[in-house]
């Protein structure tokens, strides 16, 4: 799989659009107006937030509950770093590599 881009959703309901290819795959996922960790910068409501969604999502397949979970929630408020550490953990490739 390789990634192509990340960008605001199309969807009005959901906050970003994942786009990968080999195989083409467009994931749209978080909630439009919902704060996250990258934007609150909040741990214990980021713990809560993991907590809560693990028992019920399967993070160990690319699907919008683990693209949230990692990259929304991740371990950094930044988003560019949790896309980074997202694509090497399912070792999805890039353009540049």
């Amino acid at each position: 799989m390789k990634f192509e881009s990340l960008t605001p959703s199309t969807r009005q309901t959901k906050r970003f659009k994942i786009v990968f290819s080999e195989p083409k795959k467009i994931i749209h996922f978080g909630q439009r107006g919902g704060n996250t960790y990258i934007d609150h910068k909040d741990d214990r409501k980021r713990e809560n937030y993991l907590k809560r969604h693990m028992v019920n999502e399967d993070w160990s397949e690319v699907n919008p509950g683990s693209l949230s979970a990692f990259l929304l929630w991740g371990p950094s408020s930044d988003l560019r770093t949790n896309l980074t550490s997202f694509l090497r953990k399912y070792g999805i490739t890039t353009n540049d590599t």
